[in-house]
């Protein structure tokens, strides 16, 4: 097997033409939740009920009768303008529509874990260049628009900017060690906290308020990893580390990634096992829209069914991209395993733990066949036959054991 070869535009798998036009289901996904989300304009329940609401200054729904909260932010333009959104939560997080909480509970929570995924490449070498270097920018796009929308414009980039060669060398992989080491902290501070307390908080009250809290999490987020980043490196600065020192420290980044992921990864799989035990309707009613085309349509009935086609799309693309991303690695010869195997492995994955996890599991795998490709790749090359019986090992050693990797790296602020 050939060394991936460095980024040649002659290339038909990294042309970025052809790379664009490969990656076009993204923006039909795109653009079918754009086009079904934007039902949700005058003409309907959703602008007349918000508006009224907002006057009455209270949040009423059935038996639920919650005062607004008129200040967070403190500032009048911001606060006026996120309002409304988190009114467009009240009926998930406040038990208005129980199908909508069993739905949203967990599509926040694996929002939160793909977000994790979002800073992790955000801080490659790889990325440098490219959209992907800014996740803040998605993900405050991602609450204004909907993820539904941004999600899938988001790995249309990735993958586009992302040629498999652009990683062929070490330090492309890199991870700063201060940044990852934040990533946990933070996002369960910024996210997973407050998406708990939305879902889970023991009054009406305290659940509206931390639903504002969460709106604009990923700027929360983004200025949390540039102090905590900043101030582990500065504290941490010391003379060049001694090569076997060096790949101690390595080592100890990837566990932290492992670590990391892990944990957000089970915490998907908790609540979506926690679904299927518990909730009451069926997986098709709880994350498949329906058609209200005979019926009256409702806000508590129009917002069930924004989050469902965000849901849809932005789990969707994010699975797509996975595929894609494999079909890199297989066209590299960096994965043996059949598509069959692979799709089968992914569509059991996700019926038994949801799709947070696939995607976890995915990612993490990939990492480690191209930070093995980086370090010692070159080795099993000259000894191993063309390296193909080690490849094969590695890829059932990444599939069998949950380790995830990353090494260690460049600074990344966002």
């Amino acid at each position: 097997m050939a060394p991936i070869a460095t980024w040649n535009p002659s290339n038909l798998h990294e042309n970025i033409i052809v790379r664009s036009t490969a990656a076009l289901p993204f923006i039909v996904l795109l653009l079918w939740s754009f086009v079904s989300l934007k039902g949700h304009s005058s003409s309907n329940p959703v602008t007349p009920y918000l508006d009224s609401t907002i006057l009455s200054g209270r949040i009423r729904l059935g038996s639920i009768d919650v005062p607004i909260s008129t200040k967070f932010l403190d500032i009048k333009v911001l606060d006026d303008f996120w309002r409304p959104k988190t009114l467009a939560f009240a009926p998930s997080t406040l038990g208005a529509d129980p199908v909508s909480w069993f739905q949203n509970f967990g599509f926040l929570v694996d929002y939160s874990l793909l977000y994790c995924i979002w800073l992790l490449e955000s801080a490659k070498r790889s990325n440098e260049y490219s959209p992907a270097r800014f996740p803040v920018l998605f993900g405050l796009f991602a609450q204004v628009f909907g993820l539904g929308i941004i999600a899938p414009l988001y790995f249309f980039l990735h993958y586009t900017n992302s040629p498999l060669s652009r990683r062929s060398y070490p330090k492309t992989q890199n991870i700063n060690p201060h940044f990852s080491r934040a990533v946990f902290l933070t996002l369960c501070l910024f996210s997973y906290l407050p998406i708990s307390l939305m879902f889970l908080g023991p009054s009406p009250s305290i659940r509206h308020r931390w639903t504002w809290a969460w709106q604009i999490f990923p700027l929360w987020v983004s200025v949390a990893q540039w102090i905590r980043t900043r101030t582990s490196a500065f504290s941490s600065k010391t003379e060049p580390p001694a090569k076997k020192q060096e790949s101690e420290n390595s080592s100890n980044d990837n566990n932290i990634i492992r670590a990391t992921i892990s944990t957000f990864a089970a915490i998907s799989a908790g609540v979506w096992i926690y679904t299927l035990l518990n909730s009451p309707y069926s997986l098709t009613m709880i994350f498949i829209p329906q058609d209200t085309s005979n019926t009256e349509p409702t806000f508590v009935s129009l917002m069930r069914r924004y989050f469902q086609v965000s849901h849809l799309s932005a789990f969707g693309s994010a699975l797509m991209w996975l595929v894609y991303l494999f079909a890199d690695l297989k066209s590299a010869d960096l994965v043996q395993q059949s598509w069959i195997f692979l799709l089968s492995m992914g569509g059991l994955t996700t019926l038994c733990f949801g799709p947070g996890v696939t995607i976890a599991a995915g990612w993490y795998w990939r990492e480690e066949i191209l930070r093995y490709e980086n370090i010692g790749g070159s080795e099993a090359r000259v000894g191993d036959g063309n390296g193909k019986g080690r490849y094969k090992k590695l890829a059932r050693q990444g599939l069998d054991e949950l380790c995830f990797g990353g090494t260690k790296g460049r600074f990344k602020v966002l």
